[in-house]
């Protein structure tokens, strides 16, 4: 989806340049502050916020759009609160990075939001993703979170994001948290992992903590205390992979075609083998990768989700890849190998 969505923002901007402001961020800018192009590019996410605040609703009504990327491999190590817009649901921020990872797999040499805290978000109509967070946490650490909007009637959308955790000591850390109890906030073809320091039970991979609707749709949680948990709010899961935490999904008020190690919800994938259905479901868990085998015997992921559940709000996996009936389960869908190319049959002898 966010390959299909850069290819649509550079069309409108070639049809009407007046309704798209485009930005840059790249922490290996020459330019360090102007956010015009790459060259002179800001150096933070950061930078670029408290540059760049303003009413977007204004006039003819603007998108924001800021393009993130590390030309030399340095990560974004400033935090970045989004606060003192003016936005609507046609005049809204959003925050692609540009050299995400085409394999959906974790790459630290890529653009990376890297610290203990890293993104907030308190403006209504904020969309972020694809986007590479890692949150390095000896105490309390948030890698993305939703808070203290003054105003309901949101749509804040996390979309394709790697949220991964390096975790000890303790404390808290999530890796996406939602604490507003104003907000609908929506998240999908997410993967978030890491979120685990021994054994306390304040490391999370998704959590709930005040919501008008937290919608999670086709993510994969792995690796955590607990993948996806709710204390406050409302949290509900759809065609969710939560597995290999210590506890998979906690607190939703719906669990709908999910897979996880103890078969939560309806329609539930169990992973009752465990390791030994994760090896047959994942690619390579154990680096990160959780892209789909093709394995399509109960449990597992491949064509056992439900069609479009975010009703249009997207219809492709983490990395762009078409989504068809029946959905899969997680933050990708299964891709067939390509059959060999066909070269030239010779005939020796007489026909």
């Amino acid at each position: 989806m966010w390959i299909k969505k850069l290819l649509l923002i550079l069309l409108l901007c070639s049809v009407c340049q007046a309704a798209q402001i485009i930005r840059y961020v790249d922490p290996d800018a020459a330019g360090g502050g102007t956010g015009l192009d790459w060259t002179n590019a800001y150096t933070s996410l950061d930078a670029w916020e408290a540059a760049e605040q303003q009413d977007l609703t204004d006039g003819a009504g603007d998108i924001m759009t800021v393009y993130c990327r590390s030309s030399g491999g340095t990560d974004d190590t400033t935090a970045c609160t989004i606060l003192g817009w003016t936005t609507s649901a046609t005049s809204y921020i959003e925050i692609i990075q540009t050299d995400f990872p085409i394999d959906g797999v974790f790459d630290g040499t890529k653009y990376l939001m890297a610290r203990r805290s890293c993104l907030i978000i308190s403006e209504n109509y904020v969309r972020v993703g694809p986007l590479q967070v890692q949150i390095t946490v000896t105490g309390n650490g948030i890698g993305i979170t939703v808070e203290t909007i003054d105003a309901g009637g949101s749509d804040i959308r996390i979309d394709s994001c790697i949220v991964k955790g390096i975790c000890s000591g303790t404390g808290l850390g999530y890796g996406i948290h939602c604490n507003d109890a104003d907000v609908t906030v929506n998240i999908f073809n997410c993967i978030i992992y890491g979120l685990i320091s021994g054994e306390d039970i304040s490391f999370r991979g998704i959590q709930s903590t005040a919501s008008t609707a937290l919608n999670i749709y086709n993510c994969t949680s792995f690796g955590n205390y607990y993948g996806l948990c709710r204390t406050g709010g409302v949290m509900n899961l759809y065609n969710c992979a939560s597995f290999n935490n210590v506890d998979d999904v906690f607190g939703a008020a719906v669990t709908d075609h999910c897979a996880s190690d103890d078969g939560d919800g309806t329609n539930a994938q169990d992973f009752t083998a465990e390791a030994t259905d994760w090896n047959k479901v994942f690619t390579d868990y154990t680096t990160g990768n959780v892209s789909l085998k093709d394995y399509t015997t109960s449990p597992c992921c491949v064509g056992k989700g439900v069609d479009d559940p975010g009703a249009g709000l997207y219809s492709d996996d983490i990395i762009s890849t078409a989504r068809t009936s029946t959905w899969d389960i997680g933050a990708f869908e299964y891709v067939a190998a390509a059959p060999p190319t066909g070269g030239q049959v010779i005939m020796i002898g007489e026909l």
